[in-house]
């Protein structure tokens, strides 16, 4: 990002030195992005052969009560939300891995609390808003 310097009228007329200040950064708006696709949901339980602690993609361990996503298309640790299409529940929940089976159809992958708060069988379809 580039800074405007704005220069202060005493060092313009030379009567004294002054530390330049800089304007304020300023922010860019975020693009929205939805995404509409099939929801898949992941647990440990789901995960056989895998030890008790999965760790996801940003180090934090699974947790099957979490409000937590595995979403490919936005940064770790940032809010997402996941609507049903069928019922229209929805809920904000932070991305924590990466996911969702693109090959096999699926955009996200959520926890069973998420998917439980949304009305969600093993799949379903759901649009995601960023």
């Amino acid at each position: 990002m580039k800074f405007l310097l704005i220069l202060t009228t005493t060092a313009l007329l030379g009567l004294g030195f002054r530390e330049p200040v800089y304007a304020a950064k300023k922010r860019m708006p975020v693009a929205r992005m939805s995404y509409i696709g099939i929801a898949s949901f992941y647990s440990r339980a789901g995960c056989l052969g895998c030890s008790k602690t999965l760790t996801m993609a940003n180090g934090q361990v699974l947790d099957d009560s979490g409000l937590t996503v595995a979403f490919n298309r936005a940064p770790k640790n940032t809010f997402v939300v996941v609507t049903n299409l069928k019922t229209g529940q929805s809920i904000q929940a932070r991305v924590t891995d990466r996911g969702g089976f693109e090959k096999l159809g699926r955009i996200i992958d959520l926890t069973i609390a998420t998917r439980d708060a949304i009305g969600c069988g093993h799949l379903c379809k759901v649009r995601v808003d960023l």
